[in-house]
């Protein structure tokens, strides 16, 4: 599926992947541990993270203990690696749907 919608076909046979080459450019503004702490914590909406467990990053939120907004909620989607939505779309959907309903 990601092969097949999310490449171009070139002139010369080739393929590209289809994304935003402006998404590669960094923030010329650098944040401090500190100043993204306190981005976190102003969080005022539910937040739910998703990830996978065969993934690399795990559960966001062991990673910084008490940091994150109190309404930031994780939930692992067993067998997706680092892209649950593409990995297991029925799983993360059966995760999304319920928490987007709330």
């Amino acid at each position: 599926h990601l092969a097949y919608h999310g490449v171009t076909s070139n002139d010369d046979g080739t393929y590209s992947w289809k994304y935003d080459e402006l998404s590669k450019i960094l923030s010329p503004i650098r944040f401090t541990e500190e100043d993204i702490d306190g981005l976190y914590k102003r969080i005022s909406c539910p937040v739910l993270s998703l990830y996978g467990s065969k993934g690399w990053s795990g559960d966001p939120l062991d990673k910084k203990e008490n940091s994150y907004s109190p309404l930031m909620t994780s939930a692992q989607i067993p067998e997706a690696g680092h892209w649950p939505h593409h990995e297991c779309f029925d799983a993360f959907i059966k995760r999304v749907t319920p928490f987007l309903n709330e």
